[in-house]
């Protein structure tokens, strides 16, 4: 599982990762209330294949491609050192001791909203661990 992926232009991964989190506010008006300074690609071929494992299962489960679009969810952690462990270690019960958006020995909670990661508004010269994982959401089909 690699970690730290430098991209060959420095400001190309974090103008995308910038334009994902810009695309996923819930309010307008978070367009100028954040400042995002270094994004870190984390490549890790378990996940990957994990992930598109699950792609084939569903899809040979009837499931159309439209239904199994990839889209991104956010964790917000205080420590950098956080957010590297679910990077590397993967989204699991207890993975967190962010509470949230929820309890952390229940379940694995993440925001589709990249601006709705903690109760309150964000307070002037807060910072924080924004860690974006790609995911597919799929609709439980009823029968």
């Amino acid at each position: 599982a690699g970690f730290a992926v430098e991209s060959e232009e420095p400001n190309s991964l974090l103008q995308r990762a910038v334009a994902l989190l810009q695309s996923s506010y819930l309010d307008s008006t978070s367009q100028q209330g954040f400042q995002y300074s270094k994004a870190i690609l984390v490549e890790n071929d378990l996940f990957l294949s994990e992930l598109q494992a699950f792609a084939r299962a569903k899809a040979a489960a009837g499931y159309s491609q439209e239904e199994l679009q990839e889209t991104f969810a956010f964790l917000l952690f205080e420590k950098e050192e956080e957010a590297k462990e679910v990077c590397q270690s993967g989204l699991r019960v207890n993975s967190s001791s962010n509470s949230t958006l929820g309890d952390p020995a229940k379940g694995v909670y993440i925001s589709k909203y990249s601006d709705c990661l903690q109760p309150r508004p964000w307070s002037h010269r807060k910072s924080g661990y924004i860690v974006i994982c790609k995911l597919i959401k799929v609709k439980t089909k009823v029968l």
